[in-house]
């Protein structure tokens, strides 16, 4: 089944709140599971934004396809 997955983490997770209700809406009206992650997960020698790149890589194990 195919993954909607959204990430934000500290600035972003108010607007994430925000905009939650819709991607909800739009991921069940297709059938999608939905993820909305709000992890702080960082990494010493990368800039933060290289969470999501781990974390598509964890869910691609376990999902045929990810809509980021």
């Amino acid at each position: 089944m195919p993954l909607m997955l959204s990430h934000a983490s500290k600035a972003q997770q108010e607007l994430l709140d925000l905009v939650a209700p819709h991607y909800i809406q739009f991921a069940q009206a297709r059938g999608w599971d939905i993820l909305l992650d709000r992890s702080d997960e960082t990494f010493p020698d990368r800039g933060p934004h290289w969470h999501k790149v781990k974390l598509m890589k964890d869910l691609l194990a376990q999902n045929d396809f990810i809509i980021w």
